[in-house]
């Protein structure tokens, strides 16, 4: 996944997996912060679960695909949570929520666009 704000890639040659690590970049107010996410669930085509590996925010995100119509249009469902160490308490509520409701429609239509090419 690659967005102007943030990109996404395996670390590896593997296919991507349960266990399977991710390097992330993404661009949180004026800094561009790099972090590494775990994959802990992945059922293609159906669901996957990230978990974010360290630091003082960490992401956990959800994410559900569920057919409609025979298979003609499908339901995204993707759910996001932090869990906050430290300076990341402080953090979770003053910026990251607010960056990432702003972040999601983003990277929804960048999913939908995926999706739909691959589809």
């Amino acid at each position: 996944m690659a967005g102007q704000r943030g990109a996404a890639r395996r670390t590896g040659d593997a296919p991507l997996a349960v266990g399977s690590k991710t390097f992330v970049t993404r661009q949180v107010c004026p800094l561009q912060l790099q972090s590494t996410e775990d994959v802990i669930e992945l059922n293609p085509p159906s669901s996957w679960c990230f978990r974010g590996a360290s630091g003082p925010v960490v992401g956990i995100a959800e994410g559900r695909i569920e057919p409609l119509d025979d298979g003609r249009r499908s339901r995204v469902t993707i759910a996001l949570d932090f869990e906050a160490h430290g300076i990341g308490k402080l953090l979770v509520p003053l910026v990251v929520r607010r960056q990432a409701r702003r972040q999601l429609p983003e990277n929804e239509q960048q999913l939908k666009k995926v999706l739909e090419r691959d589809g």
